[in-house]
């Protein structure tokens, strides 16, 4: 656990703050049925040259990878959203410097930030109901890999059409907006295109834009959809049709809340949700996926997952903070 560090003069002072700290962790180690020797508090975000408040947060991440401790579960608990203090010094930096130690698993549990949405159902019945004749509501979700972003929106379509008795709403994917491989193919390092594919560089954000513009400005018409075809590896027009009945759209993918490499789509959107799913467990879904897909062994799947999935999970996380809601994987 790793909380924002102050001077130590302030708690020679008497401040409580440092009391404060280690009852938390206490607290926390004792409700999660953690040991001593599970838990370690360290103290973060060290400025200047003065002595702050000790074990400082980056030389207990590098001691514990050349312990050889394997894995490590970091929790900021002292932060109510992330920020810069957690999702660049602790999930990259730290992260960096536990894995250059030797460490191998790190996982950054995130911040409570956006407020958890109940009855996602619900929410999109309601949507629905205050959606005008002529208008359509676009809604997106956002997820790490592997976390169910699809098996989600299928299972939020079929309930609202089911409690509505028509097709009020449908999900669709970003996927379709795959570059295809001759596009990578003439790209400047063509077999890392390839190697990073799902990245968002290998995506066409501003072919999804139109599409979502779309979609806004066209509710009366029938908007054709592209879908990604696994068996040819390439994504195909006009798979699907989001028909001119359809007052809501929900559109599932990784980068809806991205906003570099091209990608800026939250404007198109009347509210991104958050698929809240720990990092690990939607790994662990990845790798069954992955060894399903191509016929390989757990510790094949498990390179492919390194080479790029984590770099895009990573990514994809650091995008939290920007849902406007957050939602579970059970309903």
């Amino acid at each position: 656990m790793s909380f924002h560090g102050v001077p130590e003069r302030t708690l020679l002072l008497g401040d409580p703050y440092h009391c404060q700290c280690l009852k938390t962790a206490r607290l926390l180690r004792e409700k999660l049925g953690l040991s001593e020797a599970q838990v370690n508090v360290s103290f973060q975000s060290r400025l200047g040259r003065a002595k702050w408040l000790e074990p400082y947060t980056e030389p207990t991440l590098i001691a514990l990878g050349q312990q050889g401790v394997q894995r490590v579960d970091m929790v900021c608990p002292g932060f109510t959203s992330d920020c810069l203090e957690t999702l660049e010094e602790i999930l990259q930096e730290g992260q960096n410097a536990y894995k250059a130690a030797g460490g191998k698993h790190f996982t950054y549990v995130p911040c409570l930030n956006a407020a958890p949405l109940i009855n996602p159902v619900g929410h999109l019945l309601q949507l629905i109901a205050a959606c005008k004749p002529g208008q359509r509501v676009i809604v997106g979700l956002v997820g790490l890999p592997g976390s169910g972003k699809s098996t989600l929106a299928r299972a939020l379509q079929a309930q609202v059409n089911t409690h509505l008795g028509q097709n009020a709403i449908l999900a669709v994917g970003m996927d379709g907006f795959h570059l295809s491989k001759q596009q990578l193919s003439h790209m400047p390092d063509p077999q890392e295109a390839l190697a990073r594919r799902g990245a968002p560089w290998t995506f066409d954000p501003a072919g999804l834009a139109q599409r979502l513009q779309a979609l806004r400005t066209q509710p009366l018409v029938d908007v054709p959809w592209p879908s990604f075809e696994h068996s040819v590896g390439d994504p195909v027009e006009g798979a699907l049709t989001v028909a001119r009945h359809i007052p809501l759209v929900l559109i599932e993918g990784l980068y809806l809340l991205h906003k570099d490499d091209g990608w800026d789509v939250s404007g198109l959107l009347d509210e991104c949700w958050f698929l809240d799913v720990p990092l690990h467990t939607a790994l662990q879904r990845l790798q069954a996926r992955h060894m399903a897909a191509w016929g390989i062994n757990a510790e094949q799947a498990q390179a492919r997952i390194a080479g790029s999935d984590v770099l895009n999970a990573q990514l994809v996380q650091g995008h939290r903070e920007r849902a406007d809601a957050l939602v579970g994987d059970s309903m």
